[in-house]
């Protein structure tokens, strides 16, 4: 608890899944402490970049993408560096390339997205995890002039079409993005 807490009033923002981990026999009693703490903490203040992040999701820009290029980070750079870190074969690239595309595009559902993931992204960007937003950003609202036009096809999220791949041809790279 006390290197939370320190970790913490550094502005970082710990991942208490990772110290519920550590803590083995001790997770329940843990878990009730860093619940305590952080309802009496103050809450921290947001950096630039989540600002900036958080504007881009609000404005309907998708906000992963706002973040990557407000720090000169091309795409293939983010994907050679997922590659790397995540220890997967070169030769999925192109699939890798694909996810994160769709990721940053806002399409693909980030709570199925396993966290080693976004934080390889973090790393990627030279960012925190509280700096990335992960959340598709918010689709305009229909007005009633929308309902006087004929429905539009269902259209399938790209993430189910993903994830309809037989699972033969499933590999490690969707299990990453959306296993």
């Amino acid at each position: 608890m006390d290197e939370y807490r320190e970790r913490f009033a550094r502005g970082e923002h710990p991942d208490p899944r990772d110290y519920l981990e550590r803590a083995g026999d001790e997770a329940a009693v843990l878990r009730e402490e860093i619940d305590a703490f952080l309802r009496r903490a103050p809450a921290p203040e947001p950096s630039d970049a989540a600002v900036r992040v958080m504007r881009a999701w609000a404005e309907g820009r998708p906000p992963l993408l706002e973040l990557r290029a407000e720090r000169g980070v091309t795409r293939d750079a983010v994907v050679d560096s997922l590659v790397a870190d995540l220890g997967i074969a070169p030769a999925k690239r192109p699939k890798v390339l694909e996810y994160y595309h769709r990721l940053e595009a806002g399409l693909l559902d980030p709570a199925r997205i396993d966290r080693r993931v976004f934080a390889a992204i973090a790393r990627a960007l030279h960012a925190g995890l509280a700096d990335l937003a992960f959340a598709a950003p918010p689709r305009a609202a229909s007005g009633p002039f929308l309902r006087s036009q004929p429905a539009a096809p269902a259209q399938v999220p790209a993430d189910a079409v993903l994830s309809q791949r037989a699972p033969a041809e499933r590999d490690d790279v969707d299990e990453l993005f959306g296993g």
